[in-house]
């Protein structure tokens, strides 16, 4: 055995389900870089496969590395190509598009990304009743009637936005009613959390100060994964200083 192999760490993961595993245990602890190490060791396996092509745009830009406006340029990278965007039906991979547009948007000042990142949540929505793209997309009405220079169309913009919230709330009850349950019971806790977190920025849009506050207590300590919670707040704070 030659002296690189004897300092090899014997618990590394070799096998694909133990390295998805070391992945999602990275990803729970917001530990990126490695998060973004096994997910490349992955994808060397599965080049195509839709999912992991989806998990490594997430974590690029969530790791931020070297810098967070480089690590979004290339999580689009990542995305469109092998999943073609702007093909796509894939709600997973419109709200991830648009997340990632909506923060450019957020960096740069650039109106293109708000436009493309109001595209794919629009598109994300309508096609597939998804409350994430749903949630998003209202958001982002909001934020276009603010730039509106004619007020006509801001206040259009800020009906739609809540005509969408009041859907996306009867998405979310119906999505929670068919969430599977395990065994024992629960259901995914990733899911629910996020449902959970789409009704309170919703209820949040509406106004509805008592349910919101009523719901929040008990969001924030059911995150299965902590970056969810940062994730969350931030959305939170931006529709608060919005409206």
């Amino acid at each position: 055995m030659s002296e690189m192999q004897s300092e090899q760490p014997a618990s590394q993961p070799s096998s694909f389900s133990e390295l998805l595993d070391a992945f999602h245990e990275a990803r729970v602890i917001g530990d990126f870089e490695e998060a973004c190490r096994h997910i490349g060791l992955l994808r060397a396996r599965n080049p195509s496969d839709p999912y992991l092509v989806q998990q490594h745009a997430l974590v690029t830009y969530k790791g931020k590395s070297p810098n967070l406006l480089e690590a979004l340029q290339e999580a689009l990278k990542i995305l469109s190509e092998k999943l073609d965007p702007h093909e796509s039906n894939d709600p997973e991979t419109l709200g991830l598009w648009g997340a990632i547009h909506k923060r450019l948007w957020e960096e740069t000042d650039d109106r293109k990304h708000l436009d493309e990142a109001e595209w794919a949540y629009e598109r994300g929505f309508y096609l597939r009743r998804d409350y994430y793209n749903g949630i998003n997309f209202a958001f982002l009405l909001d934020v276009r009637a603010k730039l509106q220079q004619d007020p006509d169309e801001a206040t259009a913009d800020r009906i739609i936005a809540k005509r969408v919230r009041r859907r996306v709330l009867k998405y979310v009850d119906d999505a929670i009613t068919a969430l599977p349950k395990d065994r024992n019971g629960k259901q995914n806790p990733e899911e629910v959390y996020w449902l959970n977190a789409t009704r309170a920025e919703a209820l949040m849009g509406l106004g509805d100060d008592v349910e919101f506050d009523r719901i929040k207590k008990s969001l924030f300590d059911s995150a299965p994964e902590a970056w969810m919670v940062e994730s969350t707040e931030n959305q939170l704070d931006s529709l608060r200083k919005l409206l």
